[in-house]
């Protein structure tokens, strides 16, 4: 059973109620508001795109051009893709300048009220159609739903729900400038509500009308033609209108008013648009997939008659929940469009063409709003009239490239804006003339019904078909660019002309307006266009928010207070007309740029009597953090999000040789090397980075390190730069290093003779005896026991060049008997020292593999700490084990043990417990290196019963 147009009325009511009280919450908390500042939110408001064009229109240009709708999208994706150097610099130019549409952007480059009229009016001119396709396609989803043929009274009882939803919720936007986390959201939701409903019914279409992927690939194959219908029209105009209307939708992404009113005037943030440069194209992507299906499905179950524009309701006919989702789909599509629309053009109206009716200064400042809601009314009216007048006869892609149309007109001054400084006032006035009078002849009159009329006039060109599409686009695109450009060529520019294009063109040199004398000065001055009470408002309101004393008593806080007036007045009235009013339009050049700047600082550096009167908390922050910031020890530097030094403290002139005077207000491209590589440099680095570098500056060498951390953690409000000399640190650190390499050759030399000492004791022995009995029995023996000594001094010395070189060459190991190494070592250990008894227990005979000379060392130096740290009386013990193919040696004594809190460190080079002038601690070291060459381990145990235990592993193998 159809639905009701009461029923679907009540349900558009409340999904519209729910956004304005969803806006609310998130405007007024804190925790809902991040919701609205986030990146990925912003890029999903952009889907503000996607309109009723998309849900109804897509379907329809689909029927009539195939896959040429595409186009539309497609134009959006390239444009996503100029980001960086189209859209980034528009944004940084709206942000630096306070503007709030494209009109502000235009009048303060050209310096003119009449070029923001122009552009103001082309573009209510050009949006009419636009706002005049929602209201069409919203009462014809309507009239489709009830069963119903389309009525001029469906259309306004959904003009007038649009438009109490815009006012209603436009008065908290009214201002149009300041970022509204509330609106953002509102957007965001709304692209997923009809991302979520048009890919839900595409669902239902293909299950419901072909049963699914597989009935809808063999409903294709059985008509080929439906597949050849929908390529052919590409392959036939990819030079003709395929490329128009690229060309025309790359513009349309960014500047039709609603694009530029959240691309740019509601941007959170520089890294903002870098998310929207591959969302953007994701979700128009996702949007579009279910387009082919809802043609498909719609046609195969229309009746004979029916719009392909309303095929996606038809598709799920026998659905009204589906039916009523669609509609909702498009009713949130449509009141979006229209909220955002009707408020960048009441901003536009209200600025540059309500002051051409003559309201004084004061009526517009005191009733900005009051003017702002009237034309947000206005314009949905207007659309609604124009909704009444357009035939039927026209699609409702015809309207929406007529609107697109319109704003590609504005490329080309937006171009000379940017890039081209010749661009003159006289230029993109006549371009837009002749652009929005080619727009109305070909292609507004059209849509009107005026074909016959012109019918002539297209046969002069050779077109086929008077519609908005190839050859109409560039024709008309094509004139406007011509006589923009000739005309500029032969015209000059006005000194502010000049002025504004070089701030438009290098942001970095700017030029500021007169500022005023004094307070007493400013006061009187908007006294005199807005009346005494409205100025004494407006200045303390602006004093508030700039946290400026009134009066202000000096020329910082001045500045900083006329900053802060500027930006609120060109919110509401426009930046040319708050320049007016504040500084009386006297131009002169900006070297108080940097004084500019630094305003803020400068309240800081108030008078010492200021500390006993009253001040904010936030005031007596920033005071704080002024002195705080100028008495660090360490360089500091911050800049804003346009890379313009904001703070260059005490310590970093005096690292660096530059008056913070001369430097505060500069971008970091204008700081002299070094200083603008390192920071530059540290700007590319993540949040948190730190880097050192070395440079030559005249005849000295400095070496720096610096660090950089973003100033918020949610958005790119600016960075903090910290720059440390450390050449002085660094020169010690180089000296301390070289004595420190001294000592290690010492105490590595002491360690030598520390190894070689023990073999060395036992020759001498061995020698002396020999020497005062040549002729004993055992003299052979005692000559064996020198060679085997000094071979073993060779030994070690190889040993300590390894340790040294940390040679990874692998050792040739032998066949080694455990008990004569370990027999051997305990008479060489109590022939070097005296004390303790050695009681071996070696209950086998067993082989390692090792080399004798290294393993003999080994258990050497460990016999040695054990007796040393043993009393006389005690008792060394060396037991050995086979288990599981090992050789296990356990070397224990009956001394104090090592503390715990040290044992971790027995092996480390050059720790020792026995003092300096008792061993150099590189003995255990290297014991176990050349244990761990053999292929095994040494590891350090405390004996339950007190002392210590060094225990050898190493690999068996059995006589």
């Amino acid at each position: 059973m159809p639905l009701d147009h009461v029923v679907l009325f009540l349900l558009a009511a409340a999904l519209l109620g729910l956004y304005i009280v969803g806006s609310e919450i998130v405007e007024r908390s804190p925790r809902w508001g991040r919701v609205g500042r986030n990146r990925f939110s912003y890029a999903l408001a952009l889907g503000v795109y996607a309109t009723t064009w998309t849900l109804f229109g897509s379907v329809g240009f689909a029927a009539e051009e195939g896959y040429d709708f595409l186009a539309i999208y497609f134009g959006v994706t390239l444009s996503c893709l100029a980001i960086p150097f189209l859209w980034a610099p528009v944004a940084e130019l709206v942000d630096r300048y306070r503007l709030g549409s494209v009109a502000d952007v235009f009048a303060f480059r050209f310096q003119s009220r009449t070029v923001g009229a122009a552009v103001s009016i082309f573009m209510v001119a050009g949006l009419l159609p636009y706002i005049a396709l929602q209201l069409r396609a919203v009462a014809d989803g309507a009239a489709v739903i009830v069963g119903q043929e389309p009525s001029e009274q469906i259309g306004s009882v959904y003009a007038v729900l649009l438009s109490a939803f815009a006012v209603a919720l436009g008065v908290r936007y009214a201002d149009g400038r300041a970022h509204r986390p509330g609106l953002i959201a509102t957007l965001a939701f709304e692209s997923i509500f009809k991302l979520v409903a048009l890919l839900v019914v595409g669902a239902a279409a293909l299950v419901m009308t072909f049963g699914g992927l597989r009935g809808l690939g063999d409903y294709l194959r059985e008509r080929p033609e439906l597949v050849d219908n929908m390529i052919q029209p590409v392959m036939r105009d990819v030079g003709d209108s395929w490329l128009a209307l690229v060309f025309v939708t790359f513009c349309a992404a960014f500047l039709l008013p609603r694009q530029f009113f959240v691309a740019f005037v509601q941007r959170p943030g520089p890294r903002s648009l870098q998310t929207a440069r591959w969302a953007l194209p994701l979700y128009l992507f996702a949007i579009n997939l279910p387009v082919p299906i809802l043609f498909w499905a719609g046609r195969e179950l229309a009746s004979p008659g029916v719009r392909p524009d309303v095929y996606v309701l038809v598709a799920v006919q026998s659905s009204p929940t589906l039916q009523t989702l669609v509609f909702l789909g498009a009713v949130s599509a449509a009141s979006a469009m229209i909220l955002v629309s009707s408020i960048a053009l009441s901003g536009m109206v209200s600025n540059y063409l309500v002051p051409r009716f003559g309201p004084s200064p004061k009526s517009l400042l005191n009733r900005w709003a009051v003017f702002r809601r009237t034309t947000i009314v206005g314009v949905i009216v207007a659309g609604l009239l124009l909704h009444f007048a357009l035939p039927r006869t026209r699609t409702l892609v015809d309207l929406g490239l007529a609107s697109f149309i319109a704003v590609a007109h504005l490329l080309p001054g937006l171009l000379g804006t940017l890039f081209w400084r010749r661009a003159t006032r006289a230029g993109v006035l006549v371009g837009l003339i002749v652009g929005a009078t080619s727009w109305a002849v070909l292609t507004a009159m059209p849509l009107l019904g005026y074909e016959v009329g012109i019918s002539r006039l297209y046969s002069w060109f050779g077109f086929d078909d008077p519609v908005a599409r190839g050859p109409v686009i560039w024709l008309s695109l094509t004139a406007h660019a011509f006589v923009f450009m000739a005309v500029s060529v032969l015209t000059s520019r006005s000194a502010q002309e000049r002025t504004a294009a070089e701030a438009c063109r290098e942001p970095r040199v700017t030029r500021l307006l007169q500022v005023p004398e004094s307070a007493e000065a400013l006061q009187e001055r908007l006294t005199s266009y807005v009346g005494r009470k409205t100025a004494v408002q407006e200045i303390y309101e602006a004093a508030a928010a700039a946290d400026v004393h009134w009066p202000p008593r000096d020329r910082p806080q001045l500045l900083s207070l006329v900053n802060e007036l500027q930006g609120r007045l060109s919110e509401r009235i426009g930046p040319l007309a708050a320049r007016t009013y504040i500084h009386g339009g006297r131009p002169v050049r900006a070297d108080a740029l940097a004084e500019r700047l630094r305003a803020l600082r400068a309240l800081d550096s108030l008078q010492d009597d200021m500390a006993s009167r009253p001040t904010s908390p936030a005031h007596a922050a920033r005071r704080y953090l002024s002195q705080l910031m100028s008495e660090l020890p360490v360089g500091v530097c911050t800049v804003d999000h346009h890379g313009e030094v904001v703070v260059w403290n005490a310590s970093l002139a005096r690292i660096s040789g530059l008056a913070e005077d001369h430097i505060s207000g500069h971008p970091l491209g204008d700081l002299p090397d070094p200083w603008r590589v390192l920071l530059e440099e540290l700007a590319h680095q993540p949040s948190g980075s730190a880097i050192e570098r070395r440079y030559d500056v005249g005849s000295q060498t400095i070496e720096l390190r610096a660090q950089t951390a973003k100033i918020s953690a949610e958005s790119e409000e600016g960075r903090v730069f910290v720059v440390e000399d450390i050449t002085a640190f660094r020169r010690l650190e180089r000296h301390v290093a070289h004595k420190d390499r001294l000592s290690s050759i010492g105490t590595l030399a002491s360690g030598v003779a520390h190894e070689v000492g023990n073999p060395l004791t036992g020759i001498l022995m061995v020698a002396k005896n020999l020497a005062a009995d040549p002729t004993a029995d055992d003299a052979a023996e005692r000559l064996q026991i020198i060679v085997e000594e000094a071979q073993r001094i060779h030994g070690i010395v190889k040993s300590l060049l390894t340790f040294s070189r940390r040679d990874e060459t692998p050792v040739e190991l032998q066949t080694v008997s455990v008990v004569q190494v370990v027999r051997k070592a305990a008479e060489l250990a109590e022939l070097e020292t005296e004390g303790c008894s050695i009681d071996l227990d070696l209950p086998m005979d067993a082989t390692a593999m090792a080399t004798p000379e290294g393993l003999t060392q080994v258990l050497v130096n460990l016999l040695n700490n054990a007796r040393q740290a043993s009393s006389q009386d005690a008792t060394v013990y060396v037991r050995t084990e086979a288990d599981n193919g090992r050789i296990r040696i356990d070397v224990d004594d009956e001394g104090p043990g090592i503390p715990e809190a040290i044992s971790e460190r027995v092996f480390e080079p050059f720790f020792t417990t026995k003092g300096d002038m008792h061993g150099t601690g590189l003995g255990l070291s290297v014991s176990r290196q050349i244990i761990e060459r053999f292929g095994g381990s040494l590891t350090y145990q405390p004996r339950e019963s007190g002392g210590s235990r060094f225990t050898i592993t190493l690999q068996a193998r059995e006589n």
